[in-house]
């Protein structure tokens, strides 16, 4: 009777009904969780997400990846993070809390974006052998990101670059990130392993010169340049095959060398030809992308300036940086101010410049700068930091007057006869500076553009001219690149000169990609849209699920 009872009680419509949508809810949820946890995963291991920062902070610029595209073309790029993939793609796991977690995520989209880019995990601790056998054992840790071109045999080009994890972004004063640089990182290593010949900076010698700027040196390397030293006022032999490169036997050449081969068209002179064929430097080589004076305690000869003078009236850039306070004779750089003077409009204080309000203790003739941001910086000098927020550290400095016929106005700047040439002030002092007894603030770091027109010598019709733009850097204070400045975390120097490279040599590393701003992760949409997209979430899925199950019950309930 009790089984009689079960089954009638089973036999129920609203039971049976009810049973249905029970199971088939089961179903559904069970679906829906599996579904959940596979797409968790994927998304996870595969980094699948839509990018609503304003900023698009989280992709891959088309910057960055037509330049990879044009750039790497068939060779072999490896971005080797050296730790586990677990640590790299987790960031509860992550050695630099997050950091190398967020370079990550930019190397696998290059690699999705490039078929040969490739990201590798290699751990120096149980990877012992294949640091050793690259030569990187002892350079590396945990925290750092190497990349560098694999060859046909495995191995490894020389060249890689190597970085600590900071390095792909940009910190202020305080040591707080505001920006993601690793595109821009990731792009001039691109360009320094895989192109044919890479651009030059030279740094002049021969005036005791400073040498405690490695650092400031590597800034130039990071960036894709070969440095090349450069004495002004050496005889050169110049290469008979018109190819315009020119050899100094003082620096280029060994004792024992019976023959030199000219690097660019390979054709190969005797060694004694070379020294009776050599003749004053004509110019400064013509694959020079930027000229430093680092610090000279001795002045320049004319035939130097006037190789400089050359130099900027053509296309190029030359950065200054020197003190009239560095010479203990008390003379002045005479040849090296006038040209300062003559060709830039600028005016170099003997005077050195305090102020207590930004000074670091530990240095008594420090003061923190300010960056220039205004409508003439943006209009003739756009390319330089937009870190305005940015406060670098000077120390010894002394202040720079600004010819004001040089300084630009909305019609432009001083008129050079073939062109237009004007100097604008970069970094600034505070208003409560000292400078010989006077407050106010000063000039610390200026920039002179000159853009000069010139007729197409291949235009037959000799109607159109080309423009050549030439930048002269000037900072009177030495310290500003010195090792104590750079390379540390306390002071954005580093910061600067970046900005500066990009600035003036935008046709040798990629200017146009710059770093994006990371304090602000705010969403690139509005709190209604937000809304309305939350709403849809919710509804669309609830509705669809209603929809199938009113569907199979009617179906049922007709059968």
């Amino acid at each position: 009777m009790k089984l009689g009872f079960l089954k009638s009680f089973s036999n129920k419509k609203k039971l049976k009904y009810g049973s249905v949508t029970i199971g088939f809810c089961a179903i559904v949820i069970a679906i829906v969780i599996v579904f959940n946890s596979v797409i968790s995963v994927l998304a996870e291991s595969l980094e699948w997400y839509v990018d609503m920062t304003a900023e698009r902070a989280y992709t891959v610029s088309d910057a960055l990846a037509q330049l990879a595209i044009e750039t790497a073309k068939d060779a072999q790029i490896d971005i080797i993070f050296c730790c586990s993939s677990y640590e790299a793609q987790n960031i509860d796991e992550d050695p630099t809390g997050g950091m190398l977690t967020y370079v990550h995520s930019t190397a696998q989209q290059l690699s999705r974006r490039m078929s040969n880019v490739s990201v590798l995990y290699k751990d120096p601790l149980n990877d012992h052998v294949f640091f050793k056998d690259n030569g990187w054992l002892g350079q590396a840790t945990r925290t750092n990101v190497i990349v560098a071109r694999r060859q046909a045999d495995g191995s490894y080009a020389t060249g890689e670059r190597i970085h600590a994890v900071s390095q792909f972004f940009s910190q202020n004063e305080n040591n707080e990130i505001y920006a993601y640089d690793a595109e821009y990182v990731f792009a001039t290593d691109l360009i320094s392993l895989c192109r044919d010949g890479e651009p030059y900076v030279y740094v002049c010698y021969g005036h005791e010169e400073s040498t405690s700027t490695l650092e400031f040196f590597q800034l130039f390397v990071d960036s894709g340049f070969n440095l090349v030293p450069i004495f002004l006022s050496d005889n050169v032999f110049l290469c008979e095959n018109d190819c315009d490169t020119q050899f100094s036997p003082a620096t280029d050449a060994e004792k024992d060398r019976k023959s030199y081969q000219c690097p660019k068209c390979k054709k190969t002179y005797d060694i004694e030809h070379v020294l009776n064929n050599l003749v004053a430097r004509p110019n400064i080589p013509e694959d020079a992308r930027a000229v430093i004076i680092n610090n000279p305690k001795k002045d320049y000869l004319d035939s130097e300036i006037s190789l400089l003078r050359k130099y900027l009236d053509g296309q190029g850039t030359v950065m200054c940086f020197s003190n009239p306070n560095v010479l203990e004779s008390g003379a002045r750089l005479d040849n090296l101010y006038l040209f300062l003077e003559e060709w830039g409009g600028i005016s170099v204080g003997d005077e050195k410049i305090t102020d207590s309000s930004t000074a670091d203790l530990n240095m008594p003739n420090s003061l923190r700068g300010s960056v220039i941001s205004n409508n003439a910086t943006n209009t003739y000098f756009p390319k330089f930091t937009g870190g305005s927020d940015l406060r670098p550290m000077f120390n010894g400095a002394t202040h720079i007057d600004i010819d004001n016929r040089y300084i630009p106005t909305a019609t432009g700047g001083y008129n050079t006869g073939d062109g237009e040439r004007g100097t604008l002030p970069l970094i600034v002092t505070s208003d409560y500076a000292m400078a010989g007894g006077v407050r106010g603030a000063y000039n610390l770091m200026t920039v002179t553009y000159s853009e000069t027109f010139k007729t197409n010598e291949n235009d037959q019709s000799n109607t159109t001219n080309d423009a050549y733009t030439s930048y002269l850097i000037t900072c009177t204070c030495p310290d500003f690149i010195d090792d104590r400045l750079l390379g540390s975390n306390s002071y954005p120097n580093d910061e600067i000169i970046y900005s500066l490279i990009r600035a003036t040599t935008a046709a040798q590393v990629p200017a146009y990609i710059d770093p994006k701003p990371i304090a602000d992760y705010s969403l690139d949409m509005t709190s209604a849209s937000a809304n309305t997209s939350l709403i849809l979430l919710a509804t669309i899925p609830s509705l669809a699920v209603l929809g199938v199950m009113s569907v199979v019950l009617i179906r049922r309930k007709r059968r």
